[in-house]
């Protein structure tokens, strides 16, 4: 917070903004391994750039005089974390083709994941499902992930074939919370991930769930950086399958 204070003093518009996450982006991405016990080192120089992402905060909120235990009461009292938990689950066919290109870069690689922040808590729990296309840098277009949100209720239906967020995209229209441009790019990325999914035979094969603490502007998705902590990985393939979830 006294990082985020100075940078408000320097450049004080747009910083009451809160993060919303973009459904498609294009990405180029650089990945390094951190060792844990420099973990905390590596936190403090990235925060001197770009300021810490706290989850469903709005940058620059904070009160003009700075007080830790301020800080600790409001960060308990609106449930905010430095960090979220992020689940994700991992489709491929029994001859795993989407990892092997995926692993050796291939032109227009894809990959797909159901994901999650947080608990599932209810069926009403909102899960992404998302798709991530790599690109050559020979090609004129950028690697790009795009994703549509549905009900943890929805889940498995939309697995099985016998649900399209159709109906769900319409009422968000109606209701003036979603463009028919945007409404129309969901709804033909879930009939090609569901075509996808079901001819060539996908299933959940791996879950993964980690801590991410997100350094980044809320007023862009120019510049991000994430440190992952606590991964954890978990087969799904000898994963029991309840008929409700």
């Amino acid at each position: 917070d006294l990082c985020a204070r100075l940078r408000e003093r320097l450049s004080p518009s747009g910083s009451q903004s809160t993060w919303v996450p973009p459904e498609s982006f294009e990405r180029k991405t650089t990945k390094y391994l951190v060792r844990e016990e420099d973990v905390l080192r590596v936190k403090t120089m990235v925060i001197r750039h770009l300021p810490l992402l706290i989850f469903g905060r709005a940058q620059g909120t904070s009160k003009s005089v700075f007080r830790l235990s301020s800080v600790q009461d409001e960060m308990q009292n609106q449930k905010l974390h430095e960090t979220q938990l992020i689940t994700s689950v991992y489709f491929d066919n029994a001859g795993l083709d989407l990892y092997h290109t995926r692993l050796q870069r291939e032109e227009g690689a894809r990959l797909i994941r159901f994901r999650w922040y947080g608990e599932r808590e209810n069926d009403h729990s909102e899960v992404f499902i998302e798709r991530k296309t790599h690109h050559e840098s020979w090609v004129s277009e950028d690697s790009v992930k795009e994703r549509f949100a549905v009900k943890d209720r929805n889940v498995k239906p939309f697995m099985d074939g016998s649900w399209l967020p159709d109906r769900m995209l319409t009422k968000e229209v109606r209701r003036g919370t979603r463009s028919q441009g945007s409404a129309d790019k969901s709804l033909k990325l879930a009939k090609e991930v569901q075509e996808q999914l079901l001819s060539e035979g996908h299933t959940p094969k791996v879950r993964t769930t980690y801590a991410r603490a997100a350094f980044q502007l809320a007023t862009t998705n120019a510049v991000r950086i994430s440190l992952d902590t606590n991964l954890c990985m978990i087969n799904e393939q000898s994963a029991p399958i309840h008929p409700d979830t």
